[in-house]
């Protein structure tokens, strides 16, 4: 979608810059269990990618391994996320209590 965007858009001069970042340190990622990157790491390198004129920027290692991964081995990172999907329900599970 992005691409396209900015295909569409390039005639008038407007940039479109996707931004790919892994997990965020936010409170949504707040209950998981994984490395994290700061918002401030990825403003960064946001602002730094739109000086330099890219159309992409991978914020960091994580977004980096995926891009290579969806290229190379895209079913282990299915893989992976599946993992990360199925222990973060485990962990919202209720346990019930003993009384």
């Amino acid at each position: 979608m992005t691409n396209g965007i900015r295909v569409e858009l390039r005639a008038q001069d407007t940039l479109v810059v996707g931004v790919h970042a892994g997990y965020i340190d936010t409170d949504m990622t707040a209950s998981l269990a994984i490395k994290k990157t700061t918002p401030q790491a990825v403003v960064s390198a946001t602002l730094a990618a739109l000086e330099r004129g890219e159309i992409e920027v991978l914020a960091d290692d994580r977004s980096r391994d995926v891009k290579n991964r969806l290229r190379e081995d895209p079913v282990s990172l299915d893989r992976e996320m599946q993992s990360i999907w199925d222990d973060y329900l485990a962990r919202q599970a209720i346990v019930p209590s003993s009384d």
